[in-house]
């Protein structure tokens, strides 16, 4: 008889801890629980410093990237400039209290841009997949030459090259604004409005790609001509044909492949 009245006692303090819960009866998710994830972020630059995968779930994001990689600076991308974040580990992440629409993941001179994407927005319809452009990081340096081969030379279809480091030169052109619109359609348009007004040449035989890139969004570079045609040949590097610029002493600006060493005969310029 005890034990019946002590097992109606319990049965009915546990209907009250349930029912004081939840009134019908199952429990709440934690207030900081997020309520979904966001993984549609776009990639693009250097994949030597890019993570694995971005996520966020609005208020918080998370970067992946390779077991044993130095993690690289990470900067949230602002109208006034670069803004350093600090992450904090929490097992395989890097953790940002905040979510940014565009961050920059930087390590010394390569750098990869992630840009989160609106998930109602559309995806350009192209045979190419679109370069989804970001404002740039400060101007780039050219670097080491590269081997000479030379691509066969294309017809006006002929498309971009890849982006690596191009041949150093003696002084940089001073530092102007670059910038890319809707209106310039494909990387090779823009590239050749940008050498006209720079005083550079860029035929279509320079164009030694066999596709041509199409632009998705605007950006602006105020930097060197070489410093901003490296910027944007740059944002190739994660797409499905990464490219690289060739600079020439005598002003002549070249796109080749990224595994297609810079020719110097190409450029008009003596072994």
């Amino acid at each position: 008889m005890v034990r019946a009245i002590f097992a109606s006692l319990l049965a009915g303090s546990l209907s009250a801890c349930v029912s004081l819960d939840h009134p019908g009866g199952g429990r709440h998710a934690p207030a900081d629980m997020p309520a979904h994830y966001h993984f549609e972020w776009q990639l693009s630059g250097h994949r030597a410093v890019a993570p694995l995968q971005v996520f966020d779930d609005g208020n918080k994001t998370w970067l992946q990237f390779p077991p044993g990689q130095p993690v690289p600076a990470i900067f949230a991308i602002a109208p006034e400039g670069d803004r350093l974040l600090r992450p904090r580990l929490q097992g395989d992440y890097q953790v940002l209290d905040g979510v940014w629409p565009r961050l920059r993941v930087r390590g010394g001179r390569q750098q990869s841009l992630l840009i989160r994407l609106d998930p109602l927005a559309a995806a350009p319809q192209a045979e190419v997949r679109a370069v989804v452009l970001d404002d740039p990081a400060p101007a780039v340096q050219a670097a080491t030459e590269v081997e000479p081969e030379r691509s066969a030379a294309g017809d006006a279809r002929a498309a971009i090259p890849l982006p690596q480091s191009p041949e150093p030169r003696a002084g940089d052109s001073p530092q102007t604004l670059f910038e890319v619109n809707p209106g310039d359609l494909t990387l090779r348009a823009a590239l050749q409005r940008w050498a006209d007004s720079a005083g550079w040449t860029f035929l279509p035989e320079h164009w030694a790609v066999d596709v041509d890139i199409p632009l998705a969004g605007s950006a602006s570079f105020p930097q060197s001509f070489e410093g901003a045609v490296l910027e944007l040949v740059a944002s190739t590097e994660l797409g499905d044909y990464p490219l690289q610029p060739c600079f020439y002493s005598n002003k002549v600006l070249r796109v080749v492949r990224h595994a297609t060493p810079c020719n110097r005969v190409a450029g008009g310029i003596a072994p």
